[in-house]
């Protein structure tokens, strides 16, 4: 009996003769090498697939990124009086306080956006975004962050330590976050006297950060003059 052997990509053909006694023999190997080579064809191919899906993910998740960055931010801005407050909606032309206040929240509407920017773009602020993420409840970061905010010592840890002392059992975290503070205000001052020196614009003399409480799962805001 004849087998013939399709050689691809080739006009060309191959025959062997192969004897009955041992055609079972050969055909299962034949069926076998068959097999094999499918398996591999589909992994080969799968791989290929599962490469151009990390691919198009890859490329969309820039996309993504660079779209945020490119959107503007959405600010409602609500002006709150001594006997009132006003939504941008229910502005009326009536109302003789209406033109004053839209000037005010127009101005506080580009003021904030300035702000965030400053908070979220590195091109505007040469650390860029600073998250610190704390294991502790959110009141307690609220307080810390005030006496931080608003003490007239030089440095964080000398402006809470009424704080520490008050949330006893969270002393050593306090601490670790008062330093870290510390550290990363003096970093932005050694960064901008560097860019000073080289004859480039400084950094802002506004140390911003957000903090983070893992407990609570909420964010406050954290501003110092340094």
């Amino acid at each position: 009996m004849r087998l013939v052997k399709d050689i691809r990509h080739d006009t060309a053909t191959n025959e062997d003769f192969v004897s009955l006694f041992s055609l079972a023999t050969v055909l299962k190997d034949h069926l076998r090498q068959k097999e094999s080579t499918s398996g591999f064809e589909s992994t080969h191919g799968n791989s290929l697939a599962h490469d151009h899906s990390k691919m198009s993910l890859s490329k969309q998740s820039t996309q993504d990124i660079s779209s945020t960055k490119n959107n503007t931010f959405d600010i409602e801005c609500v002006y709150v009086d001594s006997d009132q407050f006003y939504l941008e909606e229910n502005f009326s032309g009536r109302d003789p306080k209406s033109k004053s206040i839209r000037k005010v929240t127009s101005t506080c509407n580009q003021r904030m956006e300035s702000h965030l920017e400053r908070l979220f773009s590195s091109s505007v602020h040469s650390e860029g975004c600073i998250v610190l993420t704390v294991h502790l409840p959110f009141l307690v970061l609220r307080d810390f962050g005030s006496a931080a905010m608003l003490g007239n010592s030089e440095t964080i840890v000398s402006c809470v330590s009424e704080t520490v002392a008050k949330y006893s059992q969270h002393r050593k975290t306090l601490k670790t976050l008062s330093r870290c503070l510390d550290h990363l205000i003096r970093r932005q001052l050694d960064s901008r006297k560097k860019s000073i020196d080289k004859n480039k614009r400084g950094s802002s003399n506004l140390f911003c950060a957000i903090i983070y409480s893992i407990e609570d799962d909420k964010f406050d805001l954290f501003q110092r003059v340094c």
